[in-house]
């Protein structure tokens, strides 16, 4: 395991070739800004390194939402399209599904992912792409 690395409410790790990103916050005016958005993209560089990798996104215990230029930000991030291979995304709650599948049709269509209930899904699905990874160009 590399990590925990911990920015505000959010701990990111990486195990087995994938990233675990879990965030914690229960104040519903919460908004995803470019800033904090910036500080979680050197957390993913540190623990990627570069390598092709699933992430796994833990939202069980969030809410609020993310801004234009933040979801702007996310998805047009050269680093993050170039190690994103698939997403796994963890929640229960119909607000963040629909969050989630709006953003993922606007912004972010050619990254492959799955909303699941549990982590064992989750986990299901990103080892089916940690197992077929092409090998790292040199």
């Amino acid at each position: 395991m590399k990590g925990p690395i911990v920015v505000d409410n959010v701990k990111f790790w990486y195990t087995d070739g994938i990233l675990f990103i879990e965030i914690i916050n229960k104040d519903q005016s919460t908004r995803l800004s470019k800033l904090y958005l910036e500080k979680y993209l050197l957390a993913i560089e540190d623990l990627c390194e570069g390598k092709i990798t699933p992430f796994c996104i833990d939202l069980r215990n969030a809410v609020g939402t993310y801004s234009i230029e933040a979801a702007k930000l996310f998805s047009n991030e050269r680093t993050l399209k170039n190690i994103r291979i698939a997403e796994a995304f963890i929640s229960h709650k119909i607000g963040i599904k629909l969050s989630i599948n709006s953003f993922k049709r606007i912004y972010d269509a050619h990254i492959p992912y799955e909303i699941f209930d549990t982590k064992e899904q989750a986990l299901a699905y990103c080892n089916s792409y940690v197992t077929n990874l092409p090998p790292r160009q040199t």
